[in-house]
């Protein structure tokens, strides 16, 4: 029933974005496995929100990247800002447009205030995706370590 519970958090999504559903939280995923897992839900949320709204305004047309105030955070940030830029580029990578990243961004930040509000809560929402998705994960090339995109950077700073 938990599995269950947490899938539905993607209901609203369209079948052509579940891939990249998949594809973003296998990044999210990796990137805690680096950290030595030390990243709790209240940073995923930051993360995840500073890169919806980065990903709103390049959706728009405008290259700007939106910064976290928590500068701990802001160089896994960057990375995947980076990462998802040049998805295309990426072994696994689903074709999906900034819009599309957009809308998978920002149901995962809502999926994820979700999971912080669970009273009997007992696993991360990391923890809870990685057992979901397994099957899909495993699915997946692995892709190079997210860093820096050929040519310089793709999202520049005012």
């Amino acid at each position: 029933m938990d599995d269950m519970r947490f899938l539905s958090n993607f209901a609203g999504l369209t079948r052509e974005r579940v891939p990249l559903l998949v594809f973003v939280h296998s990044l999210l995923i990796r990137t805690r496995h680096e950290l030595g897992d030390e990243l709790r839900d209240a940073d995923l949320a930051a993360i995840v929100s500073t890169l919806a709204r980065t990903f709103d305004t390049l959706s728009k047309g405008v290259v700007y990247e939106h910064k976290s105030e928590e500068l701990r955070l802001q160089a896994i940030i960057t990375r995947l800002s980076e990462t998802l830029a040049r998805r295309e580029k990426l072994p696994g990578a689903p074709p999906s447009s900034d819009a599309d990243v957009l809308a998978v961004l920002q149901t995962i930040q809502s999926a994820i205030e979700t999971h912080q509000k669970q009273v009997e809560k007992q696993k991360s929402y990391l923890d809870s995706a990685e057992r979901v998705f397994r099957g899909a994960l495993a699915k997946l090339p692995e892709a190079e370590a997210p860093g820096q995109p050929e040519g310089g950077r793709l999202i520049v700073e005012p």
